[in-house]
Formats: structure tokens, sequence, C-alpha cells
């Protein structure tokens, strides 16, 4: 809602008597579910419950710190296989067309009819992944870190290594999958929005 101008109820109100209709993106979860904003496997919901709980007191930088640190700790990784390469993540993030900013603190999206789909991958399993991870926050360069995937493309697939685990999206902890395949669907949705937002 927000990012399409109706965070408001009068801004709704509004969108709707004197908007117009636009069309956005959704991704589709294995053919069949259908994701507005996110999905996430691992502890992504932990470590944005835990960033979200800090930022006002001390600060978005810090509390995503303390809570990449928090859930690095204490997450379960995911190991998954994609492109031919298997990984291990505590966080991983699937977003409804391009987020912004870059890393692992995306919050807000520009436009939601690009086709793509962001996808965000922190990889734990290798050696000192902790400690490189962390180092690389402190420094403000997770994003050009070895451990650090970002990639975005209208297609995804991934298989889980050790039995099926739990996709979240859209704020709701979803279904078991074993092999998962987000798709975008380009331009899927009518939505109402306010005239000076339309493109």
């Amino acid at each position: 809602a927000k990012d399409i101008g109706c965070d408001t109820v009068a801004k709704t109100v509004e969108a709707i008597r004197r908007g117009t209709v636009a069309r956005v993106d959704l991704v589709c979860l294995n053919g069949s579910r259908m994701v507005v904003n996110t999905a996430s496997i691992g502890a992504y919901p932990a470590f944005v419950q835990e960033r979200e709980k800090l930022e006002k007191r001390i600060g978005k930088p810090l509390a995503g710190m303390y809570a990449m640190l928090h859930t690095l700790r204490n997450g379960q990784p995911v190991r998954i296989r994609y492109d031919n390469k298997t990984l291990q993540t505590s966080l991983f993030f699937v977003g409804n067309s391009l987020y912004l900013p870059t890393g692992f603190a995306p919050s807000r999206r520009t436009r939601m009819d690009d086709g793509l789909i962001d996808v965000r991958i922190l990889e734990t399993g290798r050696r000192l992944s902790r400690t490189r991870i962390l180092t690389a926050l402190i420094l403000g360069r997770l994003e050009r870190s070895p451990l650090y995937h970002e990639m975005q493309v209208p297609e995804f697939t991934f298989t889980t290594v050790d039995g099926p685990t739990v996709v979240a999206h859209d704020g709701e902890v979803g279904e078991e999958y074993g092999e998962v395949t987000f798709t975008a669907k380009y331009r899927a949705l009518a939505v109402y929005r306010p005239l000076s937002l339309i493109r």
C-alpha cells in the first residue's frame, strides 16, 4: 500500500475517488500461491522483527547490526541448491520488483511493474562466515562480500538439500516446500493509486 501511495485510509479513499487504475506485478510461488510483497526462508522474518524493534531507539544501522548478529547466532540455517551450486543460508529474501536500498535492509520500491524478482541471499556456511559478515556490515561493505548474493531476475528456482523448509510470504508463515519456483507475473494485479503517482 505504501509503495503505491495508499498507506493511509484517507489516501486510499482519495485514490478510489479521484485516482486511476494501474497495474502492478505479482510473484507466483510454485504456480499456485500469489505473493504481493515479499517471501523468505530461514530466519529473515526474525531478523526484520528484531531490527524494527530497536531501530527507533538506536537507529537503523546499529539495529541492523544487532539483528544480524542475533540472527546469525540463533537462526536455523537452510541448505539450498540453485544454479548448480549449494550453499547454506540463514537470511534469504525475495521481493516483488526491485527493493531499495541494496543489502539486507530493503524497505521501499519506486515501482512495482518492472517484471523482476529481487533475490537476496546471505551465505552462512563458509569458514568464519559470521565474523566476515559482521566485519563487512560494520565497514559498510556487505554488498561487496562474496557471502552476499543479489539478483534481479524474472524467475528464480531453488531446491532444499535437507528436506522441505517453510516459505514465509507477505508476513505470514507459509507451507513447507522442497522445491520452490518464484515467477514474476508482469502487471497481473489492477490497483487504485493516486493520480500524482501514475507514471
